[in-house]
């Protein structure tokens, strides 16, 4: 399998934002705020693919997904 690469994102958030993903990382959670952002971003990420997906399984007919 490959390897991923990594390319770095800048990101600015509010600052409450900030302190709940310290106050996680603080309990271990998450061993870092990258690491939480990772975890956040392919979490929505999931959500929206499965979303498409979800649309796309409304479109088909009966007699498409029979083939």
């Amino acid at each position: 399998m490959a390897q991923a690469v990594e390319a770095p994102v800048s990101v600015r958030l509010p600052k409450y934002v900030i302190k709940k993903i310290d106050e996680l990382v603080e309990k271990g959670e998450f061993k870092s705020r990258s690491n939480f952002i990772k975890y956040a971003v392919t979490l929505a990420l999931g959500q929206i693919m499965m979303e498409q997906a979800r649309e796309l399984a409304r479109k088909i007919t009966p007699e498409e997904a029979r083939e």
